[in-house]
């Protein structure tokens, strides 16, 4: 998983080159480094990720601090991604920290989770380097075990790393005690509230409106120092010349404050602006080719640089501004904007991005919106022809997921994807939940090649796991015959790698001439046909019988292939200078031959 995890996450935001300093609360924020947490804890549009983003930057420049970032939504509740995450923007700052960690959440279950994070707490412990980490957006966890993780990561955090949650809400953890023991700083709403001479200096000094001290005292008082209100204020103020009509009319709760803004902060835009604001806030994530065909036009570029030039709410994602993002408060009024205004369109929307994406070779974004047009033909068939290249490379977890969000019926409509699924479901669960699944599949598909021999596989290996040694073998045999008769092509040779290394496994200790042409013939076809995992523990597995018979030599040359072609795949992958977390076995094992 690690390798295609998505990079912008790991990005943090760019600091604006025109700011309102607030060295009290850098202040306050340097004392809490002596401590374990940070807690920034506001409502949206407070200015939680600007203060940070900025104090992290000065850290670094003062040499003192390294400073990482992971940007957090609502699909990063599940425990082996948000920790992947995790360890990924640690990993920003040295690609040494958490390697053994990524290949224990793969392979264990999570309630090892303690056991998991002490491997990554090990590892920080013997870094030379303060590290900061910033988790962006924790409102959006729901996972209780995350939660526990995370306590356990502060209650046992090593000198030298601190950890600052941005969020909307209080995270359940312990902060009483925290607290208690003064290993906790809290930045909160009253804290981030501009004060007048700050909301002055935003008004007339970065915004250059120019308004009289009674005008910024009243927007102060109406706003009670909320950022994002006063930013939303100053652009409807832009060109108007009734501005104390406006400020009068400019009160109210936060819900009113939003409906009144939509509506003035819109209506100030031309048409050809409107509409491409409406029309792409469906999108978690923008770029001009993307928004291009949204609109089914070719302005996109332009209207992007306006928006930025205007600050409407635009924040690029990297430093040559090809990805942007709407700030989320803003985003989440253009989306109930569309809405009311179009409510059949948001669709259709969603639709054209999931094709954009396809093309674009975003699997996970295309299924994603596919999912939201609720056009779930659209999505089984995408996450059928995903399923296979996800088991190949070992992400289980993935492929469960997108099953999960079908409805059931479309989980059934796609044979390879019935497949697919019941693969997952026994590596992750059981050979009972995989045999429940499998029921599904019609039985004129059952019983007719390819799939009867690719189910003989499947129950080949679930007989292997309960340790019935002859009926695995009866099983691999015959799957190895049906799959020889087929037309040779990726997924059948597959396979045939997948029978054969199963196979070899159960001869190894009653054939030993016969296993090793079995772990060949595995390795050979798993590296043509593409199945990374199969491959690597082919490999691994070859290795170790021949470390067993005592062939060290011969041993090392196994490990040392292996680690070579690791790298072209990787370069496949687009990953050419990373290590593939699932060859770590391999890494290990040829560690353990030259010691020998």
């Amino acid at each position: 998983m690690a390798e295609n995890l998505l990079q912008t996450k790991l990005f943090r935001p760019p600091i604006r080159s025109s700011l309102v300093p607030r060295p009290h609360l850098i202040e306050k924020l340097n004392a809490g480094l002596s401590g374990k947490l940070t807690l920034v804890c506001a409502p949206a549009g407070f200015g939680k990720t600007t203060l940070v983003t900025h104090w992290g930057q000065q850290l670094e420049e003062a040499g003192d601090w390294h400073f990482g970032w992971l940007s957090l939504d609502e699909n990063d509740s599940e425990v082996e991604r948000f920790f992947t995450y995790f360890v990924a923007a640690l990993q920003q700052i040295d690609g040494r920290f958490g390697q053994s960690t990524l290949e224990l959440l793969q392979s264990s279950p999570s309630d090892n989770l303690q056991f998991i994070l002490t491997d990554l707490l090990n590892s920080l412990a013997q870094s030379p380097q303060a590290i900061l980490l910033a988790l962006d957006d924790y409102f959006h966890i729901n996972n209780p075990a995350i939660h526990e993780g995370l306590q356990f990561l502060l209650d046992n955090a090593p000198p030298g790393f601190h950890l600052l949650l941005l969020s909307r809400t209080d995270p359940p953890l312990s902060l009483a005690r925290l607290r208690a023991r003064r290993q906790m700083t809290e930045i909160r709403q009253d804290d981030l509230r501009f004060a007048p001479a700050e909301v002055h200096q935003f008004l007339n000094q970065l915004m250059a409106l120019d308004l009289p001290e009674t005008a910024v005292t009243a927007l102060e008082k109406r706003t009670e120092g909320w950022i994002a209100s006063l930013q939303m204020a100053a652009l409807s103020l832009q060109g108007r010349t009734d501005v104390d009509r406006f400020i009068n009319d400019f009160s109210g709760s936060h819900r009113y404050i939003f409906d009144y803004l939509t509506e003035e902060v819109l209506a100030g835009q031309t048409a050809e602006i409107r509409d491409f604001l409406l029309q792409t806030a469906v999108l978690d994530r923008l770029c001009a080719p993307l928004c291009d065909a949204l609109l089914e036009a070719s302005k996109s570029q332009h209207i992007l640089e306006q928006l930025e030039a205007a600050n409407l709410f635009l924040m690029p994602l990297d430093d040559a501004r090809h990805w942007y993002r709407y700030h989320q408060l803003f985003a989440d009024l253009l989306r109930q904007q569309l809405r009311r205004e179009r409510p059949e369109y948001e669709s259709l929307l969603h639709h054209r991005a999931s094709y954009w994406f396809e093309q674009a070779s975003f699997t996970d974004e295309a299924i994603q919106h596919a999912l939201v047009a609720a056009d779930y033909e659209r999505a089984a068939s995408l996450v059928a022809e995903y399923s296979q290249s996800l088991v190949n490379h070992g992400e289980m977890n993935k492929l469960l997921s997108w099953i999960n969000r079908l409805p059931t019926e479309w989980q059934r409509r796609h044979p390879h994807l019935i497949f697919n699924h019941a693969s997952a479901l026994l590596f992750h669960s059981s050979a009972q939940e995989m045999e429940a699944t499998l029921s599904h599949m019609p039985d004129a598909v059952t019983n007719s090649l390819p799939y009867s021999a690719y189910l003989l596989v499947l129950r080949c290996i679930a007989a292997t796991r309960q340790g019935q040694t002859d009926e695995a073998i009866a099983l691999a045999e015959k799957a190895e015959e049906q799959l020889a008769a087929l037309e040779p092509n990726q997924i059948n040779q597959s396979m045939r790698g997948v029978g054969a290394l199963v196979l070899a496994n159960q001869y190894r200790a009653r054939d030993g001439k016969r296993a090793g042409h079995l772990y060949d013939t595995a390795v050979s076809l798993s590296r043509e046909f593409g199945n990374l995992i199969a491959f690597l523990t082919a490999v691994r597995d070859r290795g170790r019988f021949l470390l067993e018979q005592g062939q060290l030599h011969q041993a090392e040359a196994v490990f040392r292939e292996g680690i070579q072609s690791e790298q072209q795949w990787a370069g496949k992958l687009g990953s050419p200078n990373k290590k593939l977390l699932a060859a770590a076995p391999i890494h290990a094992s040829l560690a353990v031959t030259v010691q020998l």
